[in-house]
């Protein structure tokens, strides 16, 4: 098994956008991130990237 992260560097009029990811995380608790996640089996088969970081970015 395996997991698949995608994430975004968005930079729009001189500014970027980075979260603050949520205390409860087990990963990286509160720490400044890019947008992204983790690809589920379930995101669209054809363009699973390109769709699981769509989905993270909503």
């Amino acid at each position: 098994m395996f997991i698949v992260i995608v994430e975004a560097a968005i930079y729009q009029d001189g500014h970027w956008l980075i979260i603050k990811r949520s205390e409860k995380e087990k990963h990286a608790a509160g720490r400044l991130s890019l947008v992204g996640g983790k690809v589920d089996l379930d995101d669209h088969p054809n363009d699973v990237l390109e769709y699981a970081l769509r989905r993270e970015i909503k």
